[in-house]
């Protein structure tokens, strides 16, 4: 049986994650590629280190996790969240991973839509912000794509593959009940 989607798109639908799900997000937490693309420091994730972390990123009240999957089909495309969310200030960090697979057909354009939305009617939150890596083009044309603007660049913020990277760090509004300045 298909898990119910909790945000239905057009080309995606994000529901919470089911242990069905863990073998996906398991290859997505050992594929190095998407994971140096993260930003993240790939150390192997064994199926249990897995588990712990889809339990510790649905538990912590100030994150939104969901898994991406087609809109009629339960076949896991990656995850999105929302993580260190400010419910005073009202903004959260983004991050998004996708299957090699699964990029460039639409998905994340669609479940940053749903997310965004999601996030500003029932959270009430005002703005996403993210990082990326500077020379990561195919992922910073997505974000500008979706209304993502520069903030500012991070010079040589993150190490990898014997060098130092350029990290953008980008935003969006959610409202648009900004005070007067």
């Amino acid at each position: 049986m298909k898990p119910p989607a909790l945000l239905q798109g057009r080309k995606a639908a994000l529901r919470a994650p089911e242990d069905s799900d863990l073998p996906a997000l398991h290859r997505l937490r050992n594929d190095v590629e998407s994971q140096l693309m993260l930003m993240a420091l790939p150390r192997g994730s064994s199926l249990a280190k897995t588990r712990e972390w889809v339990a510790r990123m649905t538990s912590d009240p100030h994150t939104i996790f969901l898994v991406i999957t087609g809109p009629s089909s339960s076949r896991v495309k990656g995850y999105i969240q929302l993580a260190h969310i400010d419910p005073l200030h009202g903004h959260g960090e983004l991050g998004i991973c996708l299957s090699p697979e699964a990029r460039g057909q639409g998905y994340g354009a669609d479940a940053l839509k749903l997310l965004e939305s999601h996030a500003r009617r029932v959270f009430n939150l005002g703005k996403a912000v993210l990082r990326v890596l500077a020379n990561h083009q195919p992922a910073v044309a997505l974000y500008r794509k979706c209304g993502y603007t520069d903030v500012g660049v991070l010079r040589e913020h993150f190490y990898q593959d014997g060098k130092r990277h350029d990290v953008r760090i980008m935003e969006k509004i959610l409202t648009s009940t900004r005070a007067a300045s």
